[in-house]
């Protein structure tokens, strides 16, 4: 006998040991209102068959859809969503990233990215942001920010720390969260973004991801993406050194608005 998802499992293991029939029709309106599957052989250790009757059993009815509320299901995404994101191995991922990135040749019009996944479906996703608690929601967030955010959450992450979101009149600011015995994270993260992420996704490399050796085109750098990584690796990079945030990373002029 089985109840599929896992329905009423206490009272299938209190019946254990006993061998069922439906009385009455196969097409039972139980097996037809909730997908239960009694149609599988038994297995019986006693020497008496029983008959059960669903009929006469008082079992509450799990929620048909549609009765569920709006915030009800909402929540209910979010704290899946939740337990997806807390999952996650950012550390593995940092592996798994830098060694892509090895195999990565200067004309690849494709990269990973520093994302969940390594995606552009983390990048664009405000899962993980709503996850940590941003009030207002990511999700009300213009592109370029939530984009922004991402990438540098995913650098902290990555590094064993945390990124602190400010939103004060209309504004997002993106922070570093690390305190005094975290120095030597910050200080291995700094050494990420300086040695290798201010060079992958600078203008200068981008340009040739053409998908052609030897042919570049400078508006590849242009789009919305690129720019957003690299705001949030000049934003982290400032957060690591306590340098002003006016200062600019080499070879890029790109600017962003935080507005909302």
């Amino acid at each position: 006998m089985v109840f599929r998802r896992g329905l009423y499992a206490a009272f299938v293991n209190s019946l254990q040991g006993y061998t069922f029939r439906i009385a009455g029709s196969s097409r039972h309106p139980l097996i037809e209102r909730y997908g239960w599957n009694l149609t599988m052989p038994l297995v019986s250790i006693s020497k008496t068959s029983h008959t059960l009757d669903l009929t006469k059993l008082s079992i509450p009815a799990p929620p048909l859809r549609g009765t569920m509320g709006r915030e009800e299901k909402r929540a209910e995404r979010m704290e899946a969503r939740r337990r997806q994101i807390q999952q996650y191995d950012y550390y593995a991922a940092l592996d798994e990233y830098d060694k892509q990135w090895e195999a990565v040749l200067a004309h690849q019009t494709t990269t990973p990215l520093p994302s969940i996944g390594l995606n552009l479906a983390g990048l664009q996703s405000n899962a993980a942001c709503d996850a940590d608690g941003v009030s207002p929601s990511a999700a009300t967030w213009p592109v370029e920010i939530l984009l922004k955010a991402n990438v540098f959450r995913w650098y902290c992450m990555a590094f064993g720390l945390a990124m602190e979101v400010v939103q004060s009149g209309g504004k997002v600011r993106l922070k570093l969260r690390a305190d005094t015995s975290e120095a030597a994270e910050a200080s291995l993260l700094l050494r990420q973004l300086l040695t290798k992420e201010q060079h992958r996704f600078s203008p200068e490399s981008m340009k040739w991801r053409t998908g052609q050796m030897g042919i570049y085109n400078d508006a590849i750098s242009d789009g919305t993406i690129a720019k957003a990584i690299r705001a949030a690796i000049r934003e982290l990079i400032v957060e690591c050194t306590g340098d002003s945030d006016e200062e600019e990373m080499s070879g890029d002029d790109d600017a962003m608005d935080t507005g909302l």
